[in-house]
């Protein structure tokens, strides 16, 4: 009986260990998109010209891995209002947290508010308008995504092949109806495309262990990176960019031949190897704060890029200005500096980083005991 029962506690133990190993492999995976979301800044923020190479090797997993790894993360309630409070109304409250930080946390605001501080309020309003009417970016398509995926979620009654046909067709009208203006409300036709990503990972969650099992990372990992690099480069070298291009902020993912295939390999690739070095405590910890890098690692990689011009200019080490080396190095160090915020938020300001509970509400009607 005591043996039987310590068969029982070492394979308990060994499941929990598995599914932690997993789950760290999972903020792996979002550490790695984090990274290329602030390389993929590094144009607008202070003029390096990152290589097109780059942008065409991590344009296919970067947004994509993180909304696999937000659908295998759903917990839906039991019914789709308590799903819409509970998960909704977090990201809701997270978007206007970090909208008006984004807003504030800003050097040349600040000058502007030295000459004149009524931009104190007015900035107020400024960001409430953007908040709302003239919503977009990744906070709004992922709220949007999320939104529509619980629906989808909670029409199906069976898992599976319906909940991935609905939400491939839901996937396809977005991309179909795609509006490419500048004024987007809330990125609604990227938030349907992005669904599809989050569904499929919601679907894998069932037979995650199953699946993580059975895959040898030693040899997924180095086969499809080596399958990904080659046909990224083969893309680089020979295609029409515009044909190949993938922006999120146009919605041009799309549904073309190459474009799925690309995005399949690069995932598998990115999600083999995140399982492959989940040991690696530093991307683990970029991706369990993978929103702040998201929103607050332009700045980072500001701060970086003025100390590396300043830093050139007076001991005239020209090669460090090289793009291909310079976007590199540069997204390393701001990755780095992002940590000491980060763990300023998890000391005394925890509910930035999501870690706060929604108030207790009863959905539908409460069952009464009936008294003798």
């Amino acid at each position: 009986m005591e043996e039987q029962q310590a068969k029982q506690d070492k394979k308990t133990a060994d499941k929990n260990q598995n599914k932690q190993n997993r789950l760290t492999s999972l903020d792996v995976a979002r550490g790695i998109a984090a990274m290329m979301v602030i390389m993929s800044h590094l144009g607008g923020s202070f003029d390096i010209e990152v290589p097109a190479l780059y942008t065409t090797f991590f344009m296919y997993f970067m947004i994509p891995s993180f909304f696999f790894v937000s659908g295998y993360l759903l917990s839906p309630k039991k019914n789709l209002a308590q799903s819409l409070y509970y998960r909704i109304g977090k990201l809701l409250i997270l978007y206007v947290i970090f909208s008006y930080l984004s807003s504030y946390i800003n050097f040349s605001f600040w000058k502007q508010v030295i000459h004149s501080p009524i931009l104190l309020l007015t900035n107020l309003w400024d960001v409430f308008l953007n908040m709302t009417i003239y919503a977009n970016g990744f906070m709004c398509y992922l709220i949007v995504a999320t939104i529509i995926s619980l629906i989808i979620v909670h029409a199906c009654k069976r898992k599976g092949i319906p909940v991935f046909v609905l939400s491939l067709c839901v996937a396809v009208l977005g991309y179909i109806f795609r509006y490419e203006g500048h004024c987007r409300a809330w990125s609604w036709d990227t938030g349907c495309v992005c669904q599809f990503f989050m569904i499929i990972g919601w679907l894998l969650k069932s037979r995650g262990d199953k699946i993580f099992s059975k895959i040898k990372n030693r040899i997924v990992a180095p086969v499809s990176g080596v399958l990904y690099l080659t046909a990224v480069i083969c893309l680089y070298a020979f295609a029409d960019s515009e044909f190949i291009g993938v922006n999120v902020a146009l919605n041009t993912w799309g549904f073309l031949p190459i474009t799925i295939p690309m995005i399949a390999l690069g995932n598998i690739f990115i999600f083999s190897l995140s399982k492959l070095i989940s040991g690696f405590k530093p991307l683990a910890y970029f991706g369990s704060h993978s929103l702040i890098y998201f929103y607050f690692g332009s700045h980072a990689a500001s701060i970086t890029g003025k100390a590396v011009y300043w830093f050139v200019n007076h001991s005239g080490w020209n090669f460090l200005l090289n793009n291909y080396f310079m976007a590199i190095y540069v997204t390393i160090i701001a990755s780095l500096i992002m940590v000491l915020p980060c763990l300023i938020i998890d000391k005394f300001l925890p509910f930035i980083n999501g870690k706060f509970k929604m108030p207790e509400l009863h959905f539908g009607k409460k069952e009464t005991k009936e008294q003798p």
